[in-house]
């Protein structure tokens, strides 16, 4: 598993956020991103994010994180192929994944008996090839 820290500048004046193993240097911990069962053969892993801080949501630190854990799992592990599961009632996750570049899997979904009852869940993939070329589009 490969997991990183989630940290934002202490300062409203400062919108900066990194992502690396601590958080030493004054600045807060607000979650974390990790891709987790990587499969080195099959060049895949599952991609998982959580942000733990009420005001950190619904200001791009985890679409930022994403996409640079989708970095670090194409260029540096070399996968071919991250996924990820989110149920369907969280649409501001589903916004925020699409953003980064993942798509839907079709047809792929699971129900699930969670605390708060059934709960439906969806499957995103996006491949390094697709990556790629969002990054591209993004330098022109």
């Amino acid at each position: 598993m490969v997991q990183f820290i989630i940290c934002v500048a202490d300062t409203d004046a400062e919108r900066d956020m990194d992502c690396r193993a601590d958080a030493k240097d004054g600045s807060r911990e607000i979650g974390s991103v990790y891709l987790r069962d990587i499969d080195r053969k099959k060049g895949e892993a599952e991609f998982g994010i959580f942000i733990g801080e009420r005001d950190a949501l619904g200001k791009g630190y985890g679409t930022q994180a994403a996409k640079l854990m989708l970095d670090y799992g194409f260029d540096k592990i070399r996968l071919q192929k991250i996924f990820l599961r989110l149920l369907e009632d969280n649409p501001r996750a589903l916004k925020s994944y699409e953003k980064t570049g993942f798509q839907l899997i079709k047809n792929k979904r699971k129900t699930v008996d969670l605390q708060q009852g059934e709960c439906v869940v969806l499957f995103m993939e996006i491949n390094c090839r697709q990556w790629k070329k969002i990054k591209e589009k993004k330098k022109k």
